[in-house]
Order: C-alpha cells, then structure tokens, then sequence
C-alpha cells in the first residue's frame, strides 16, 4: 500500500515522460520523417507481401516507384497523427484512466516498437540502437501499468529491466562495441573542453558505468545508487541534445525546429530512473 501511494503521488513524471514521447515522435512523424523505409524497401523483409499483392509488379518496380515513396510518407503521418491524438487522450483520461486507455497504450507501444525496430535496421542492425528505445518503447504500457493494482512487483521489475536495456545499449556505443556515433563526441566537446579523443575516453568510462547501471538496478542494495546515477546521467545526455545543438540568434527557431523532438522523446531516460528512485 505504502508503494502504491507512491506512486500515485509521482505518476506526474511518468506522465511528462510519456508526453514527450508521444508529443515529440508526433512533431518528427509529421514534419519530417521515420525510419520506415528500411523496412517497407527491405527486400528480405517486405519482399513477400510485394510479391502476394502487387501483382505482375517486379520488387524493382515497387523500389522505385513513386506510389511507393508517396504511401510510406503517408504511413509516417498517419503515425504522427495517431501519436499526437494519443497524448491528447492521456492528458484528458489521465486522472480517471479508464480501461480502453490500456489498449490504447499497448497500441502506442507497439508502434515505437515498429519505429525502434526501424531504427535497427537502418543502422545496419546494430543491436544497441534497437535496445537503446526500450523506455520510451514501453512508456505508455508503464504509465498506465504504475495506476493499477495488484501489479506493483512486476511493473517494477519490468520498469528496472526497461531501464537496464536502455543504458546497455548506450554503452554499447559509449565502449565501442558498436562505432562510437558522431555526435556523441561532439555533444561532450560541446559541453566539456575536450579534444576527440579525450571524449571517447571519457565515453568508455561512462560506457562502462552504464552497463553497471544495468545490472545494479536488480540489486536491493546498488539499486538506489545505480537509478540515481541513471537519472543524472540520463538527464545530461537528454539536456546536451539541447545545449549542444540549439543556436541563438536568427537560426535559433530552426534548430528548435530540429532538435527539440529528440530533447523530448529522451525525457524516458532520466525521468522513469528518477521515479523509479523516489519509489524504490
């Protein structure tokens, strides 16, 4: 009971993560574009449904043809639609949740899923970019899951091994086991008077400590330690999407335009450890 009250109190920060995923995927699936094109364009993948319904139609027809492009851009706005109409029911239903939220909630899910999954393969199936969604993959189902009783055990432990997965696949990146990404050092000497190659060693010691976030969560005595860590670090890597890329002056509406859905649709990454600390 102690637990559930809680959680009850705090459920505002699982509301604002699950906002901004859903706000922010909404503003890039509607104004710029998904990663569903290395699925529907996936020979491998997708082939087969060509190859049932198109007829006549060679895959090297479907690729290039215009049609094709012009439905997958579609597909990428109705999600954003789907996604903002979304957000809108949790504001309004948010204090009631009424049961048909639920489904609607796994349906959200289900589709960062898809878009994660895309991600995956147009990184080349690199396994940290697929696993480095899962708090904002399963979000909506946490958000509603945290409100209902008798499941307090399992949502914990669902909502630790959500965060392990996340920081595992940053530190995949963070140690090297995937190519260290771009922007991951520039963010560090953004921020940090650091050369290059200072930042990638700073990213390995993070890296490391992220896997061990990972497995800390799931012991009673690191727990706190390692969601505290997890919040303060999910936080700085959320913010520097913002103190790294955003620019004053006349460009500075443009690059809000263009950063500030990937500031928002993080906000998982530092606010789920955070209320996962303040209830542990």
């Amino acid at each position: 009971m102690q637990y559930r009250v809680a959680t009850q109190r705090w459920s505002g920060l699982l509301l604002v993560a699950l906002l901004g995923v859903l706000l922010g995927r909404a503003y890039q699936h509607l104004l710029f574009e998904g990663p569903y094109r290395a699925f529907f364009l996936d020979e491998q993948l997708f082939g087969w449904a060509v190859e049932s319904y198109s007829g006549k139609g060679s895959w090297t027809d479907y690729v290039l043809s215009l049609k094709t492009d012009a439905r997958i851009l579609v597909f990428t706005r109705i999600a954003g639609g789907v996604f903002g109409i979304t957000a809108l029911l949790f504001v309004v239903f948010w204090r009631s949740r009424p049961r048909w939220l639920w489904p609607v909630a796994v349906l959200n899910s289900l589709m960062l899923l898809f878009l994660a999954f895309g991600y995956y393969l147009d990184k080349g199936y690199q396994l940290g970019q697929w696993i480095e969604y899962s708090a904002q993959v399963a979000m909506p189902v946490l958000a509603i899951w945290a409100a209902r009783p008798g499941m307090n055990r399992a949502f914990r432990y669902t909502a630790y091994t959500v965060v392990a997965l996340t920081f595992v696949g940053h530190g995949l990146y963070a140690l090297g086991y995937h190519p260290v990404p771009g922007d991951f050092v520039y963010m560090l000497t953004r921020n940090i008077p650091l050369t290059d190659t200072e930042a990638k060693q700073v990213l390995y010691v993070a890296g490391w400590l992220d896997l061990a976030v990972a497995v800390g969560v799931f012991i009673p005595g690191v727990r706190k330690y390692a969601l505290l860590y997890a919040f303060f670090w999910g936080g700085l890597t959320t913010f520097a999407r913002l103190t790294s890329y955003l620019v004053l002056g006349h460009l500075f509406w443009l690059t809000v335009h263009q950063w500030l859905f990937q500031f928002l649709v993080r906000l998982p990454h530092f606010l789920l450890p955070l209320f996962l600390w303040r209830n542990d």
